[in-house]
């Protein structure tokens, strides 16, 4: 199926190689498909999260130390300096901040996953899939800006990551800032990688209270205080998918082993408040 076709309005950028509506559609239709959980917080699991066909040529080009890609890779502890303690055995490519050139020198299935990781269609739906858990933030920041009424709606930003965690790695149980709207992680796993080294999710304590810092996203929350409810497992091909809110507490064990953590994370954002409401249905 053409990029055409499939109504997405994205064009067939790779010659020989699978078009990115026809990516973005296979997408699409497995998040439909797969229900959404609700303990310890709202979040999915979607399995065959990308055509097989495009997940191995993901796989086999996919930035790690000493590869083509590892030029352009930075460690994220150094753009978190903010926030202390961020490990800084997480190593980065932010494809949607590169610089054009800097992109276009990465292999095409790099590029093609952030064209598809980053389109409003994607957003969209991800945005409604979690709609329920989201209204109240939804609700607040369109009465902020005069657009209760369904008049205006979000300017989503989107970024895209390209994720490579060494052995050492850890992220301590937080909950994102509350620009974040929706969270997409999918796996690279490795063959033969545990699945235990996938992003585990937490609750408080009970008796606990959690301090406002880290219901806000602006703060860790500390090992004893948290319930680990168990890691979704890191299995090929696999994402996990939550929206943003005071409970949706994640984090990431002492990585151990010989096997890293590889990874794309999406992140979708609001920015504001714009006047027209984007079309219900993918553009």
């Amino acid at each position: 199926m053409s990029a055409r076709e499939s109504g997405l309005g994205l064009p067939e950028r790779n010659a020989g190689a699978m078009a990115d509506g026809a990516i973005l559609a296979h997408m699409l239709q497995a998040i439909a498909a797969t229900p959404i959980r609700t303990d310890p917080f709202d979040h999915a699991y979607v399995e065959n999260v990308f055509p097989e066909a495009f997940y191995g040529e993901l796989d086999a080009v996919f930035p790690a130390p000493g590869n083509d890609a590892a030029a352009v890779m930075t460690r994220t502890a150094d753009r978190w300096a903010e926030r202390e303690g961020y490990s800084e055995r997480r190593l980065t490519i932010d494809t949607a901040s590169l610089p054009a050139e800097r992109l276009k020198a990465l292999p095409p299935p790099i590029r093609q996953a952030h064209r598809v990781m980053t389109h409003p269609a994607l957003a969209q739906h991800l945005i409604q899939h979690f709609s329920s858990a989201l209204a109240p933030v939804l609700h607040a920041l369109l009465a902020r800006a005069g657009a209760a009424d369904g008049t205006g709606g979000l300017d989503v930003r989107r970024s895209c990551e390209m994720i490579y965690d060494a052995t050492g790695f850890e992220l301590r149980p937080h909950t994102d800032g509350n620009k974040k709207l929706v969270t997409a992680l999918i796996y690279i796993a490795g063959v033969d990688a545990p699945e235990s080294l996938g992003t585990h999710l937490y609750g408080v304590r009970p008796g606990v209270e959690a301090p406002e810092a880290v219901l806000r996203g602006g703060a860790y929350l500390d090992w004893d205080d948290a319930v680990d409810h168990g890691a979704v497992p890191y299995r090929r091909n696999c994402m996990l998918m939550f929206p943003r809110t005071p409970r949706s507490l994640h984090g990431v064990p002492v990585v151990g082993g010989d096997y890293p953590r590889r990874l794309i994370q999406a992140s979708f954002l609001h920015s504001g408040v714009v006047r027209e409401v984007p079309e219900s249905g993918p553009a």
